[in-house]
């Protein structure tokens, strides 16, 4: 190979593996961004709940139900983009270590001087790792709604504003289940796409 050849060669493979690192960057970074507007959206709502007292009124509780059906389902989708940012970020890694894989096989001392490989690359799911844990915070949030949203179903069905201690214990097995659901969710999406 001649030398503008090659150096043609190292200057589209420099500029690629920019490009897929700076995407691998973003992603990163819009993980960041997808949970601080999810956290967010969720404590100005339930600022607005709590600035607000539940009445007798059966078109009141239904409207709280309602709201927390909907903070429900917006944890999902948040959850939902959590996973395809992962996707993206590995996608991206992967391409990185393409790029690598081919320098190494041009230059065998390179193998020395990558940690990651694609033989070494992080799983895509990976308990105790920043992504899992922005998905189990997202996630428990969404229980919480969850569980609000049972409750205010209940109180609308029974018209009962009393304290009831099955109503209380049906809202908690009911977020507790929910959060079940979401990180099984997350470990399905991110083991299935391997």
């Amino acid at each position: 190979m001649s030398n503008e050849k090659r150096f043609e060669v190292e200057e589209v493979v420099a500029e690629e593996y920019q490009y897929v690192a700076q995407t691998a960057f973003q992603a990163q970074e819009d993980r960041a961004r997808v949970t601080t507007f999810y956290l967010v959206s969720v404590g100005s709502l339930f600022g607005a709940f709590f600035g607000t007292t539940p009445t007798t009124e059966q078109t009141t509780l239904w409207a709280f139900t309602g709201l927390f059906l909907f903070l429900s389902y917006f944890g999902i989708i948040t959850l939902r983009q959590l996973i395809q940012l992962r996707l993206a970020w590995f996608e991206s890694a992967r391409a990185m270590n393409q790029i690598k894989d081919f320098l190494i096989t041009q230059n065998k001392e390179l193998d020395k001087a990558f940690r990651w490989q694609t033989k070494t690359l992080p799983a895509l799911y990976k308990p105790k790792s920043v992504a899992y844990y922005l998905a189990q915070q997202v996630a428990m949030l969404g229980a919480v709604t969850f569980s609000a949203m049972t409750f205010y179903a209940g109180l609308a069905i029974t018209e009962n504003l009393e304290t009831n201690p099955l109503l209380i214990a049906g809202a908690v097995i009911g977020g507790l289940l929910f959060l079940k659901f979401q990180m099984k969710l997350y470990r399905k999406e991110l083991e299935h796409k391997k």
